[in-house]
């Protein structure tokens, strides 16, 4: 008798209909097959800034009986779930399960404040099988690694100071409790070396290296947005001289100094990382220590990409 293959991240992917649906299946609390919910592109928004140009835009939707989030790819009619959490508290669950499931739901039973971020790929051909665990951001995170979401996991932290220090998950039970582990010593302060067998026997191969990105528009941006604190301090004189002497002619120049600061600082707020598409920097008023804030990020909010 042939043994069914394990179901991997691949399997999760669901090609989208002629009439722009496809179907989130179930299973509930046992394991039991649950009724299917069916999602429709029509009901999905704009994954990222509004302003982002991509040439793989994606969408996202949230099934609203398990929680689960969906990256939907319309022109290539592919929309594929998202394995995170924490998940919104329902009687069923995405199916089918993953392995990767399995140890999110021993490690959430025994850490209940833990959060899971899984690996946001741009192209529906991307590998995205890779889920960080944390308690906040920022703070030390562990990382567990599968491009099929099944066992053995590749397991790292932040406290590793090369990849030869990664562990293997060969089990679901030891790849959840080495999270666990990890977690637990992080809520109290303490800095945990993992002990466990190595991933690799001998030296790592070597990862890959990103392509260079293009950073002039960021930098442009950058540079036209240190001018928000002198327009404003501008409008803000503007204003003050207009009151005091009676040249109220003057107001609507002070308001359109203040509107071109805040034009400037959204331009570089908005500006889209180039591997993850979020937005690069964040922050949210144009003056202060928040601009400075904004001028002087290094790398993605989202992702962590350095600059």
């Amino acid at each position: 008798m042939n043994e069914q293959p394990l179901p991997s991240l691949s399997s999760l992917d669901r090609t989208i209909d002629e009439q722009g649906c496809w179907s989130c299946t179930h299973v509930d609390a046992e394991g039991r097959p649950a009724p299917a919910t069916e999602l429709c592109v029509g009901r999905t928004t704009p994954w990222g800034p509004p302003d982002l140009v991509t040439s793989t835009p994606r969408r996202h939707l949230r099934c609203p009986d398990c929680g689960t989030t969906w990256r939907v790819w319309v022109p290539q009619k592919v929309a594929r779930p998202s394995i995170e959490w924490p998940l919104s508290k329902s009687k069923v669950r995405r199916a089918p399960r993953l392995e990767i499931d399995q140890v999110i739901e021993r490690v959430a039973k025994q850490v209940p404040n833990v959060r899971v971020d899984q690996e946001q790929g741009t192209h529906p051909g991307d590998d995205d099988g890779l889920w960080r665990f944390y308690l906040a951001k920022p703070g030390p995170d562990i990382q567990i690694e599968s491009s099929t979401g099944a066992c053995p996991f590749l397991i790292e932290t932040s406290f590793d100071e090369s990849s030869a220090e990664a562990l293997k998950g060969s089990f679901i039970e030891e790849t959840a409790a080495l999270v666990v582990t990890f977690l637990k010593a992080a809520a109290e302060g303490r800095t945990v070396r993992l002990v466990g067998e190595k991933y690799w026997k001998e030296s790592p191969p070597i990862r890959h290296v990103e392509p260079p990105q293009d950073w002039s528009e960021f930098d442009r941006r950058k540079a036209q947005a240190a001018w928000g604190l002198p327009i404003t301090i501008a409008a803000g004189l503007t204003f003050v001289v207009s009151l005091g002497t009676g040249f109220y002619w003057t107001v609507p120049v002070a308001v359109a100094l203040f509107f071109l600061a805040g034009w400037l600082h959204h331009r570089l707020q908005a500006w889209p990382c180039p591997r993850c598409g979020k937005p690069f920097a964040l922050s949210y008023f144009p003056v202060g220590s928040d601009l400075w804030t904004l001028l002087t990020a290094e790398k993605c909010q989202a992702c962590g990409l350095k600059r």
